[in-house]
C-alpha cells in the first residue's frame, strides 16, 4: 500500500538500517530487509508470549511489580 510513497520508503529504509544494527534483549531483532525495490519488507524474530494489551484485557490494574517490569522493558 505504501510502495508508491517515497516518505514511507525512506522511513522503512531508516528502520531497516537501525534495526539491522541493534542488538538488545528488549528490542526485536531485524534479520533481513529489502528496501531498495518492491516488494519492500523487514524480517524480524518472532517473539514468544502475548501482547501487553491481551494481558490487560479484563484487568484494569496490574500488580505493581508486573507493571514496573513491563515499564522497564519498554523504556
Amino acid at each position: 500500500d505504501f510502495e508508491d510513497q517515497e516518505m514511507a520508503r525512506q522511513l522503512l529504509r531508516r528502520e531497516a538500517r537501525i534495526g539491522l544494527s541493534l542488538r538488545h534483549p528488549n528490542i526485536v531483532r531485524v534479520t533481513q530487509a529489502q528496501v531498495l525495490k518492491p516488494p519492500c519488507f523487514l524480517v524480524m524474530d518472532l517473539l514468544p508470549g502475548e501482547p501487553v494489551r491481551h494481558r490487560l484485557q479484563g484487568q484494569l490494574v496490574l500488580p505493581v511489580a508486573e507493571a514496573l517490569s513491563i515499564t522497564r522493558q519498554a523504556a
